[in-house]
């Protein structure tokens, strides 16, 4: 007789597959941090002539952006 409630082997099946999606958020949030990384890299790399006033401005504007990605991956892995 079926009461509409899940077996325990429906429910860890169910909780597999919610981990699953879970991880490869993670994994996706982790790649696009990896990529804005290679970006501030080669932000610094191009501004090494420009005024250090500047570069250190642009730089913490590029870090903050990828603290706030970070912070967003670290809450989707919650």
């Amino acid at each position: 007789m079926e009461t509409g409630r899940q077996t325990p082997t429906d429910e860890l099946d169910a909780l597999r597959a919610e981990l699953a999606v879970a991880r490869a958020r993670a994994a996706e949030d982790q790649a696009l941090i990896a990529h804005q990384k290679l970006q501030i890299e080669k932000l610094k790399r191009a501004l090494y002539g420009s005024s250090a006033e500047r570069r250190a401005r642009l730089i913490g504007q590029m870090e903050l952006e990828f603290e706030e990605l970070a912070a967003s991956a670290t809450e989707d892995e919650l």
